[in-house]
C-alpha cells in the first residue's frame, strides 16, 4: 500500500516542489505559494483515496477540500463574475441528484459541501482565467472538475475499471496545468 500511495501522489507533490523552484520566475508569489500548498494537501488526499474504506475516502475529501480552499485563495473573488457560477450551480445539482440516493452515512453531508467548494474553486479559476487569458487555469480546473466527476461516477453510480484511467490522467493534467498558471497569472493588487 505504500508503494501505491508513494507512487500516487508523487507527481503532485512534484508539481509542488517545481513551483517552490521556480517560485522567484513567478509574477504572483502569493500566487505560486497557494496553489503549492494546495497542491500538497491535494497529495494527501491521494494517499487517503489509496485505501478504500469509508473513513479514508472521507478524509481524502477534506484534505482535497483544503487543496480547494487555498486555490480560491490563490484566485480570489475580484473580478467576481457571477454568472460564471451559474453553470457550475447547475452542475453541482444535478451531480448531487444523482448521488444523494446512494449516499449513506456521513458522505450524506461531506459530499454535497466538498462539490460546493469545488464548484466554487472551478468558478474563481475561470473568473481569474478570463481575467489573464490564462488557458492553463481554465482548462486545469475544467479537467480537475472533471476528473472529480467521473471519480464520483465510478465509486457511487457506476464503477468501470476503465473509469479509473480517465480519473487519473483528467486529474494529473488538470493539476499540471493548474501549476503551470504561476507562471503567468497577475493578481489586480489590492487598493
Amino acid at each position: 500500500m505504500l508503494e501505491k500511495s508513494v507512487f500516487k501522489c508523487a507527481p503532485i507533490v512534484w508539481l509542488a516542489t517545481f513551483i517552490g523552484i521556480i517560485r522567484s520566475y513567478a509574477v504572483s508569489k502569493s500566487y505560486a505559494t497557494f496553489i503549492s500548498i494546495g497542491l500538497l494537501f491535494c497529495s494527501i488526499g491521494d494517499i487517503f483515496l489509496v485505501h478504500d474504506t469509508e473513513e479514508f475516502f472521507i478524509s481524502g475529501l477534506i484534505a482535497f477540500a483544503i487543496g480547494h480552499v487555498f486555490y480560491i485563495i490563490a484566485y480570489g473573488f475580484k473580478p467576481l463574475r457571477l454568472p460564471l457560477f451559474l453553470p457550475l450551480i447547475i452542475a453541482f445539482l444535478i451531480m448531487n441528484y444523482h448521488f444523494a440516493p446512494v449516499l449513506r452515512g456521513p458522505l450524506v453531508y461531506a459530499i454535497p459541501a466538498y462539490c460546493f467548494i469545488l464548484s466554487t474553486m472551478i468558478w474563481r479559476a475561470v473568473s481569474l482565467a478570463v481575467e489573464n487569458s490564462s488557458y492553463s487555469l481554465a482548462l486545469g480546473c475544467t479537467l480537475f472538475g472533471i476528473s472529480d466527476a467521473l471519480l464520483g461516477i465510478n465509486v457511487f453510480l457506476k464503477p468501470l475499471e476503465r473509469l479509473r484511467y480517465s480519473v487519473m490522467s483528467t486529474y494529473y493534467l488538470g493539476q499540471l496545468c493548474i501549476a503551470i498558471s504561476t507562471l503567468s497569472i497577475r493578481l489586480k493588487q489590492k487598493v
